[in-house]
């Protein structure tokens, strides 16, 4: 029988059973937040300069939150319905879904702020976002795999990620 187990169990444990790719949810939740607080921060700083409703402002500042969160519901349906034709196609359904969905919320959500370079801040956003997620996947495997203390040591790292990457992000972002 085999076990799953965490990078955070003791070296004896990871040795004896198997250890899964994905180990935990910090590449996940460290990518979630930075993206997430990026388009987020944008859409309310661009929604402050339009002149529009308080409560449309706060409406775009929701789709803007749940953009991610939404694209992977489209994702996971796009999958399973894909699922039913066939396996092969499944996983290709999913990820063209999810990176259809994310950019068509968030560009929904700059649409009414008549921003002139919303396609290169949805594209910008997006790449941002697939490239974390890649380098921190990869940096978690590194540090899981050696040393007994690179489990928390990363889980620190992925979980201040966002609030480090932020500020930068949104200096560099198009139309601003």
């Amino acid at each position: 029988m085999k076990r799953l187990v965490t990078q955070f169990d003791d070296k004896r444990l990871r040795a004896t059973v198997a250890t899964p790719t994905c180990c935990c949810c910090c590449c996940c939740v460290a990518t979630v937040l930075t993206s997430t607080a990026l388009s987020t921060l944008n859409v309310h700083e661009l929604a402050g300069k339009v002149d529009m409703p308080e409560s449309t402002r706060w409406l775009l500042r929701v789709v803007a939150l749940t953009a991610l969160p939404l694209a992977v519901v489209a994702s996971i349906a796009a999958a399973w319905l894909a699922s039913l034709a066939s396996d092969e196609l499944a996983w290709l359904a999913g990820v063209v879904a999810f990176f259809g969905a994310w950019a068509a919320i968030l560009a929904a959500a700059y649409k009414p702020l008549r921003t002139r370079s919303r396609g290169a801040v949805v594209a910008f956003t997006v790449i941002v976002g697939t490239v974390m997620f890649c380098g921190e996947f990869i940096l978690g495997a590194a540090m899981t795999s050696g040393s007994d203390g690179g489990g928390w040591v990363y889980l620190a790292v992925a979980l201040a990620a966002p609030f480090a990457l932020v500020p930068p992000l949104r200096r560099v972002t198009p139309g601003r």
